[in-house]
């Protein structure tokens, strides 16, 4: 049996999408829960759990997904959106049912990242020049010119700083990639 490729792949999960959504249980759903459906049945859930899979295997470690037993999830879905977010929160059920195990500024924290790309590093090394390159040809603007200033002259900068280059590179970029040869 041959592997299917990227545009298979994306031909599959277009035909799972619009079949999920004219589905008349689908459509009953409230709009969140639609979203949430979306992201674990078809687009950013597979992607995890193959991409931790390959991961896990390459590396001989074990991952554990706990939140992923299909008890928890079926109940899960079964509640109404307020459950799943309320009080300005995300995870809800989760922050609620860990009153009183974790501390209050544990549970209730906004800034948990998961995994993160080390901008930082990668401005520091592979990725130096290149921005040197697009400084040096006055494609950037003056704010990112800016930017990209602060950034060198710190000693260790971390992961929040490299973030805030990638934030304001980022969308000049895409305008360049986006109008090359035209008139902006």
């Amino acid at each position: 049996m041959a592997l299917l490729g990227k545009r298979d792949w994306d031909f599959v999960r277009y035909k799972l999408k619009y079949a999920d959504q004219s589905h008349p249980q689908f459509k009953k759903l409230d709009p969140l829960s639609q979203s949430l459906y979306e992201l674990f049945h078809i687009t950013v859930l597979p992607t995890l759990v193959r991409n931790y899979d390959r991961y896990s295997m390459a590396s001989g470690v074990e991952i554990r997904m706990p939140f992923m037993d299909h008890r928890l999830v079926t109940y899960t879905f079964s509640l109404p959106w307020t459950s799943k977010i309320g009080g300005t929160y995300t995870k809800r059920i989760m922050r609620d049912a860990l009153k009183g195990i974790l501390p209050e500024p544990i549970r209730t924290r906004r800034d948990k990242i998961g995994w993160n790309a080390p901008f930082h590093e990668w401005f520091r090394g592979s990725l130096k020049s290149e921005i040197e390159e697009l400084i040096a040809t006055d494609v950037l603007s003056q704010k990112v010119k800016k930017a990209w200033q602060q950034f060198q002259k710190k000693t260790n900068p971390n992961f929040k700083d490299g973030q805030i280059i990638w934030t304001s590179l980022m969308p000049e970029l895409w305008k360049k990639a986006l109008f090359v040869g035209k008139h902006q």
